[in-house]
């Protein structure tokens, strides 16, 4: 009720499979999940969605628990959720951590795209520089071959003179 009073669309599932399947058909912006949960818990539920394909896998989770202590935040952490909240905990403070991992996954989506947009640039480029290259090497060569026919000419032209003038200039073939 909190979070949907902020205007956004809130689905509730009645246990962990169900909330999977969910997810796996809605694929919502953000994931708040209670680790304690029939037939699929909190964790189960994390370590089972981090192994579908990134449009699910990068989907933001925070965990929810009364399971204090040091363990449980860090196996939430460890599975794959993005936060873990102790409960009892404040309106606030929940609103709170979904603003900044709404926005750090804004922030992560842009920033994928950027780097999508730049491989694809250094892509084109990298063609473009390949057929460059392959055209200066044509056209290169292509003059050098000229030069490399008069050369081999004048020699051959060089090693007949020396055999018939035989005045020790050029060593004979």
């Amino acid at each position: 009720n909190v979070v949907s009073s902020f205007g956004w669309t809130v689905f509730t599932a009645a246990d962990g499979a169900e909330a999977y399947e969910k997810v796996i058909k809605i694929n919502p912006q953000m994931i708040i999940s209670d680790v304690m949960m029939p037939v699929l818990d909190g964790f189960q539920l994390v370590s089972k969605l981090k192994s579908v394909d990134s449009s699910v896998s990068s989907i933001p989770i925070i965990l929810l628990s009364a399971r204090a202590g040091e363990e449980a935040p860090i196996e939430g952490l460890e599975k794959g959720a993005d936060d873990y909240i102790v409960k009892p905990f404040g309106v606030n403070q929940l609103m709170a951590r979904i603003r900044v991992h709404f926005e750090l996954f804004r922030l992560r989506t842009d920033l994928e795209n950027q780097v999508q947009a730049r491989t694809k640039d250094l892509s084109e480029a990298a063609y473009k520089l390949q057929n460059f290259i392959s055209t200066m090497c044509h056209e290169i060569r292509n003059p050098l071959n000229g030069i490399l026919n008069n050369a081999d000419l004048l020699n051959v032209s060089l090693q007949k003179r020396a055999k018939i003038t035989n005045n020790g200039f050029f060593n004979e073939a």
